[in-house]
Order: C-alpha cells, then structure tokens, then sequence
C-alpha cells in the first residue's frame, strides 16, 4: 500500500511544471494585431484631401476638368478666348453652335455651377441629378441619401442612362451622402445669412 501511494505523488511530481511554475494561458490578441486583422477588410478609400477639380475656384478650373466637353468643342471655346470653367458658365449659351445646342450648353453652364456649390461633385454627376429631377443644391438638401443613390442606380440602368453615364462610375452611398450634407450645410448658410441681414438693428445714434 505504502509502495503505491509513492509511485501515486511521483507521478504527479513528473507532471507538474519545473520551478513550480504554472502554465499560462495564451494572452488575447493586442491592439497591433487588431489592426493587422481589420486591414484586410477592403472598405471604400475615403475621400482624398487634396482640392478637388470641383471644389476649387471655377477660375482655376481649366475646360478639360469641367469633363463634359470632347476635344473639339474645347478647340471651338479656345478660339473665342474661353479657357477656365468661370469663362464657360459666363459665355453665350449659343457658342458651340450647331455642334452643341443652347439647352444643351445651358444645362451644362447649371452642372458646372451646381457641381462647384457642393463639394464632392463633379458636373456630370449634375447632369445625371438633373435626369432625375434634382436640379439645385436646395432640392438636393431635402433628399434621402438611400432613395438618391437607389434612383441614380436604377436610371444607369435605363437605355437612357446607360449613354449619359457610359462607362463612368456611379457615386458610393457615402458619397451622396456627402453631398447632401454639404447641400444642407450651405442651405443653413444662406439662411441665417438672410435671418441676419433682415434683423431689425438699431439706428446709431
């Protein structure tokens, strides 16, 4: 009996560790191989701080950048000294005619004005927003970004959007999003800025 109960303590003498250290248990994952981990879900980039073609001043903006013009109507403009998008949403809606017709060349002048109101924007996404009846920064203010961006996808599905979108991408629905917000922003600009100006202020004396 004493023989066994000997051998009993050695075997468990065998099995504990040395030192009479224990045995951890593995530590959960640190901050760093969180990131690791979460990089590799592929999200949409966000957007680049970098000026935009859209958000800088329509004077800065050279005709190529408006993206609505193809290389002869641009030739045509030069002739008549029309270079930045300033001079283009200036000139006479009867300038590229008969290539380009005055609704036409009108329509463009309000995608270039509406594209540089809202940051983000470039003129054709105004000419799409124009398609489906969102034609100024205020109406777009009132949008839902969720019925917008599901109403542009469905027009580039019609026969009609695919030749107005081509091969351009459509806007994320953060994008939209975006834009509403910046529409609503500049919305409660203008309007405190007519609450300010029609304040009742006292006379000097």
């Amino acid at each position: 009996m004493l023989g066994r109960i000997s051998d009993y303590w050695k075997r468990l003498a065998g099995d504990a560790p040395e030192d009479g250290k224990r045995e951890q248990p593995p530590s959960p994952p640190s901050d760093a191989d969180a990131v690791v981990f979460s990089s590799r879900v592929r999200l949409e980039a966000p957007p680049s701080s970098r000026p935009h073609p859209a958000q800088r001043s329509l004077a800065d903006t050279t005709l190529r950048q408006i993206g609505l013009l193809d290389d002869h109507a641009m030739k045509i403009l030069r002739k008549q000294q029309i270079r930045t998008a300033a001079e283009f949403t200036h000139m006479a809606p009867d300038a590229l005619l008969p290539r380009v017709s005055v609704g036409q060349v009108k329509r463009m002048q309000q995608a270039v004005r509406m594209a540089h109101a809202i940051d983000g924007m470039r003129p054709w996404h105004a000419i799409w927003l124009f398609a489906i009846h969102r034609r100024s920064p205020n109406k777009l203010a009132g949008e839902s970004p969720a019925v917008l961006h599901r109403d542009l996808i469905r027009f580039s599905w019609s026969s009609r959007g695919q030749k107005v979108v081509g091969q351009r991408q459509l806007p994320s629905l953060d994008r939209v999003r975006s834009w509403i917000e910046s529409a609503r922003i500049r919305q409660q600009r203008q309007q405190a800025k007519r609450a300010l100006e029609n304040l009742d202020l006292p006379a000097a004396a």
